[in-house]
This record gives C-alpha cells, structure tokens and sequence, in this order.
C-alpha cells in the first residue's frame, strides 16, 4: 500500500487559508512601520545618526578598504551589514513594500 499517494489526495482536498497568517503580519508591519517612521522624525535619532552611526558606518567601510586579511574582511563585511540595519529609510522601505505584497495578497483571495 502507498501511504504517500493517501497523504498527496488529501492535501489536494483541502484548501489552505493563509489569511490570519497574512492579517498578523499585517498588523505587525503597520506597527512596525509606525514605530520606525516616529522614531526617524525624532531629533535624537539624527543626532545619533550624524555623530555615531555615519561615522562607524564610514570607519569600518575605509578599514575594509584597506584590509589584506580575508578573515578581517569576512569580519568587517559583516560589521558593515549590521550598520546598514541602522538605515531607518531602508528599513522603512522594506517593510513597506512587504506590506504592499501582503494586501495585494489578501486582496486577491
């Protein structure tokens, strides 16, 4: 007897509902969003961003340029990746453009 073959016909049968998955992601993004927008407009962000962030941002790029030693480059790539986390727009962005794929998801079902 083939078990699989059982299994495979009753997936067929029944259609998955991804919406409450979809509606919590949802709510979450929204939230997420919000949280990211209010805090880019504060002031002490900025501050933050021009005296601390910018300035590792650019030590670590110009200590990558100059680094011989492939596990200090491996090492300082993913330093780099982590600063770039910081980038509240891209951040931003990204979330948006998740939230767009996740109503026009809901939106066609």
């Amino acid at each position: 007897m083939n078990n699989s073959l059982i299994s495979i016909e009753t997936l067929e049968d029944k259609a998955v509902d991804f919406s409450p998955v979809l509606r919590n992601r949802q709510t979450e993004l929204t939230e997420i969003i919000e949280a990211l927008r209010n805090i880019s407009a504060s002031k002490y962000w900025k501050v933050l961003e021009a005296k601390v962030f910018t300035k590792e941002f650019n030590s670590l790029q110009k200590k990558l340029r100059n680094e011989k030693n492939p596990t200090e480059i491996y090492r300082l790539q993913g330093r780099i990746v982590q600063a770039e986390k910081l980038n509240l727009e891209k951040e931003l962005q990204a979330c948006e453009s998740e939230l767009k794929r996740i109503k026009d998801q809901l939106n066609a079902n």
